[in-house]
Parts: structure tokens; C-alpha cells; sequence
């Protein structure tokens, strides 16, 4: 094992030049290279895979988010207009009311 600062010549597996004392870079064996090329596919397979599974689950998600806010607020519309409906009705009564209450004092 060679040293990168000084170039002297250590015994594999010294942690440190025995001439300069800076820490040697351990050299790990070269993979082959198709090993590397199929980890790299399988890889890439797999990213592929879970971005398609990732996709999926948001459209899902997503169209079901769509359908729940739309059916609250049809349901938040409707009970607006019922609300609407009985303040006005309840006016007219209160209106009526005092109206003939007026009638019967005079």
C-alpha cells in the first residue's frame, strides 16, 4: 500500500505511513464491472418502481381529497340555504307577530 503524501511503500493494512505518519486510505477491491452495471439496474428498476407505487398513491389520495371537499361543501351549501331559509322564516313570523300584537293594543 502506497502513501498518497509521501509515496513510501507500506505493509497492507497499516492504518498509517510508517514515514510521514498520515493516515492511509484503505483500498477497497475493484468490483466488477457488470456487478456494477446490474446493481445499478436493479437499482434503478426499483426507484422506478416505487415512484410508480409513490404515483399511484397520490393520484389516489389526491382524487379522494377531491371527493370529500366536494361533498362537504354541497353539504355545507345546503345546510347555508336551510339556515338562510329559517332566519328569514322566523323574521316574517316575529314580523307578524308584533304586527298583530300592535293591532290588538290599539
Amino acid at each position: 500500500m502506497r502513501c498518497k503524501n509521501c509515496g513510501t511503500e507500506n505493509p497492507d493494512g497499516s492504518r498509517f505511513c510508517a514515514t510521514c505518519g498520515k493516515p492511509l486510505e484503505q483500498e477497497e477491491p475493484a468490483k466488477n464491472v457488470a456487478e456494477q452495471k446490474e446493481e445499478a439496474v436493479q437499482n434503478a428498476e426499483e426507484q422506478k418502481e416505487e415512484v410508480a407505487r409513490n404515483t399511484e398513491e397520490t393520484l389516489t389520495s389526491t382524487a379522494e381529497t377531491k371527493s370529500l371537499t366536494h361533498k362537504k361543501s354541497r353539504g355545507l351549501n345546503k345546510f347555508l340555504i336551510g339556515l338562510a331559509c329559517a332566519v328569514v322564516v322566523v323574521v316574517i313570523a316575529a314580523g307578524f307577530l308584533i304586527s298583530r300584537a300592535r293591532e290588538q293594543s290599539i
